[in-house]
């Protein structure tokens, strides 16, 4: 599968995703995509409305010429199809799961013109599913056998590529290996391709493929990818592609339903006995190991997201994590396995074509723990709707609402939903073969022992009797970033903060700090359960996903005087786990100043901890600070001296946006200011600056350190220039552009620095104005220079030359302008 094929999949049209939820309403005001009828044949999308309108059919199916485009469906088989509740495609899945299940009969309602008809069509049956589908069941079987039988085609042997390789060797058959082993030998033994996503996903089918055959024809081609990956790694995971990160998207341009793929890639190539990379290794299991138990994998080197499923990268990593033996890993692969069968509700749900979502969801279930096999059943059994939906009338599965080619590349992996409770695959929890090698992992990866108390998948003691389904669950909660129907109920989200899953537990905690609830928090901040007790921490802090603390829960006295001994008891346990710790440091910080103050050294200590998330935490809590000059004045130089060694984006962003309240408080005391601003101009001039392609980071992290100061301290847009003309130099620019990460071949980017950009930038020409003539003039001038030397970026190849043109007319015009209002033209 080649790299155009992915991306299809990776930045598709955007479905809105969050109106496809199962028993939640389409919305009427949305017109969805062309999607396809199951093995009808039929082509259709939903309009405005809510109206499942035809588009068209496909020749020698079961619609073939029954159907007009513009048909309206309004009723199958008597139920409602359009504008019903909860959905239409849920209306359609459950229709073809019946019609299969009977007679195979679909008799459409519908409106065509000004008149009502029927229509009706046979659909092939197939029986129903059994109690334990896709185990033991006859229907699953066929399912299987037809896409297999798809898959074989010679003329779709060259498209899925991968996935294919992977469904034909998840279906545990024999007779498919020499198949598999040609997609296999497509990939080169002596180097990879630079594509992440590519490499990730083919790294998995060589190394299942080994494990399966003992082929030692496939380990150079492991080996390839491996030795790739370590030269393209950085902070522990991968970008989409190239040799380069991008500084400022999402950490450095980390893409993790990418990268984890690579994480599984490397420990199955360890496990087939090829040498890896040590560092590589490390960094990359430290890294995704840490986002298990903490609601969703973020796409990127941030905090995790706060909601399930993660678009499919928490069935990504549980795959990963089944793969090793320790009791970390599988308690990890469990809880990620179980948010994925929890999530049924979010279908199709995440960034771009949400295909991670769509492909993982089935293979990514299946290793919930053994109490939990419920929770899986209940899972495949709410979703028959949409598997029967998203099935081909030639036995191949399209995902849901893709577009244009539906069937293309990744699709044929939803088939392994229907194999992946075989356990065929390593991924999905098959034992290991007699070609497997002992993989040897640390006990704990990342954090203390009690980090592992965050991967249980029991209640916490006090939840009670279980008695709501998981979508009733987050239909009353909501989640990070949709608003919860229930506010008020406080027994609700007292019993919620004690589930098993860190989602509903979070919501919860949230909604109990936004009411006020101080004994209940205070409760649960006591707890013998760490789970509980982080939570607590949120209520108190109004934790906020990807960025830490939020706006304080209670008034700083409430915080000091009824929550302080129990986060200081936290934060003074050698043992208390990191994520307990970053709670406890978040909520130290919204207390009254003098105890923030009498506690200094602990927020001292975690500024220099090993773990971002940590030292963002720390700096958070030095915020309150920013009113009160005489308090931090003595901590400046050795703050400046720590900022100047950061080098991650996100603890810095907290620390600037910190000093530059100190610049703009007018009551500030100006010798405070003046050191914040000389000590800001010495920790950019020592910024660390690393070799190779790393060095990349810590020119951003120049970069946004001037701009962040450009409103308060003009006089800093002469060493912005100097980073915007270092940047300007850098050769891998126009390659970055060229593989689609940004609008870098028509150098836009450049005006977010000289005319006006985000982040409370006002940009270059407007500092040079706040200086006046005598100081601004020469500023001017140099960005003139900047734009006459974009000339010779059109020469580069593939340069977008209307877009630099558009570039330097739009700059051109804002100089030209300023020069006006200052008089210096």
């Amino acid at each position: 599968m080649g790299a155009a094929a992915v991306m299809a999949l990776v930045a598709g049209p955007v479905l809105a995703a969050d109106k496809v939820f199962l028993l939640t309403p389409a919305d009427p005001a949305i017109a969805y995509p062309k999607f396809h009828i199951g093995v009808s044949g039929i082509y259709a999308t939903i309009e405005k409305g809510l109206l499942v309108t035809v588009d068209s059919t496909e020749p020698g199916t079961p619609a073939e010429g029954k159907f007009q485009k513009g048909d309206v469906l309004l009723k199958v088989n008597g139920k409602p199809v359009s504008a019903p509740e909860p959905e239409p495609y849920i209306a359609l899945g459950n229709a073809l799961t019946a019609a299969e299940a009977g007679d195979g009969k679909l008799d459409f309602a519908i409106k065509r013109g000004d008149k009502e008809e029927t229509v009706t069509i046979t659909i092939p049956v197939l029986g129903a599913y059994s109690k334990t589908w896709p185990l033991d069941c006859k229907k699953s079987d066929e399912i299987i056998r037809q896409a297999a039988a798809f898959v074989m085609q010679p003329e779709n042997l060259k498209n899925p590529g991968f996935f294919g390789g992977l469904f034909l060797l998840s279906t545990g058959d024999d007779k498919y290996l020499p198949a598999v082993k040609e997609l296999v030998d497509r990939n080169s033994p002596d180097k990879a391709g630079d594509h992440t996503w590519n490499n990730g996903y083919a790294g998995i089918l060589i190394g299942e493929y080994y494990l399966r055959t003992g082929d030692k024809d496939a380990l150079p081609r492991l080996k390839a990818i491996c030795v790739d990956s370590q030269d393209r790694q950085h902070y522990g995971g991968w970008n989409h592609w190239g040799p380069s990160p991008i500084p400022g998207y999402v950490q450095g341009g980390l893409m993790n339903p990418a990268g984890v793929q690579l994480l599984s890639t490397l420990i199955l190539a360890k496990e087939c006995g090829i040498e890896v990379d040590q560092g590589t290794f490390d960094r990359a299991l430290t890294f995704f190991y840490r986002f298990a138990g903490h609601m969703a994998v973020p796409y990127g080197d941030h905090r995790p997201e706060g909601w399930l499923s993660g678009n499919g990268k928490n069935g990504m990593l549980a795959g990963a994590m089944t793969l090793l033996d320790g009791k970390a890993y599988q308690m990890a692969a469990q809880t990620l396995s179980l948010d994925m069968a929890d999530s049924y509700r979010w279908v199709g749900y995440g960034h771009a074509s949400s295909f991670g979502d769509h492909i993982w969801r089935g293979l990514g279930s299946v290793n919930v723990p053994q109490d939990k096999q419920a929770n899986y059943r209940r899972s495949m059994d709410r979703m028959t709707w949409y598997y029967d939906l998203c099935r081909r009338p030639q036995g191949g599965f399209g995902l849901l609402n893709l577009g244009a080619n539906p069937e293309a590349g990744g699709a044929v992996a939803l088939t392994m939903a229907y194999t992946a409770p075989r356990k065929t695959l390593r991924i999905t929890g098959a034992p290991h073969t007699k070609y497997s090698q002992k993989v040897q992992a640390p006990d704990v990866p990342w954090g203390r022992p009690r980090d592992l108390e965050f991967l249980r998948t029991d209640y916490c003691e006090g939840f009670g009797k279980e008695e709501m389904e998981p979508h009733a669950i987050y239909d009353k909660l909501g989640d990070a970033y949709h608003a919860p129907k229930e506010t008020t109920d406080r027994a609700f989200f007292v019993k919620m903060m004690r589930h098993y899953n860190p989602t509903a537990r979070t919501m919860a905690g949230l909604a109990l700090g936004k009411l006020g609830a101080t004994n209940e928090v205070l409760e649960a901040l006591q707890h013998q359960d760490p789970r509980v007790r982080r939570v607590a921490l949120e209520a108190i802090t109004q934790y906020r996903i990807f960025w830490g603390g939020g706006t304080p829960g209670f008034p700083p006295a409430v915080v000091s005087q009824t929550f302080l001994p129990s986060i200081l008891k936290i934060l003074k346990d050698p043992d208390s786990s990191f994520w307990e710790l970053d709670g406890a440091i978040l909520a130290l910080g919204m207390a009254e100043l003098d105890d923030v103050m009498a506690n200094i050294d602990i927020i001292r200590e975690y500024l220099k901890h090993e773990e971002w998330w940590l030292r963002q935490a720390a700096w958070s809590a030095l915020v309150p600070f920013s009113k009160d000059g005489k308090r931090i004045e003595p901590l400046l130089p050795e703050l400046f001296d720590l900022l100047a060694k950061e080098t991650h984006v996100m603890p810095r962003r907290f620390f600037m946006s910190f000093m530059r309240e100190i610049l703009k408080d007018g009551h500030m005391d100006s010798g405070v200011k003046r050191k914040v601003a000389d000590g800001m101009m010495q920790a950019t001039r020592n910024t660390a600056i690393e070799p190779g392609m790393l060095g990349a980071i810590g020119r951003n992290n120049r970069m946004e350190m001037l701009r962040f100061f450009l409103e308060q301290a003009p006089d800093m847009a002469p060493q912005v220039l100097d980073e915007l003309e270092h940047l300007m130099q850098r050769p891998d620019y126009n390659a970055l552009a060229k593989a689609g990460m940004a609008s870098y071949s028509d150098w836009s980017w450049i005006r977010g620095y000289i005319e006006e950009g985000g982040w409370g930038n006002p940009g270059v020409i407007k500092s040079a104005e706040k200086l006046g003539k005598e100081q601004g003039a020469p500023i001017l001038a140099r960005c003139k220079l900047i734009v006459a030397k974009l000339d010779e970026k059109k020469k580069l190849p593939g340069a977008n030359i209307p877009g630099i043109e558009k570039t330097q007319a739009s700059i051109g015009k804002t100089i030209e302008d300023c020069e006006k209002r200052m008089g210096a033209e």
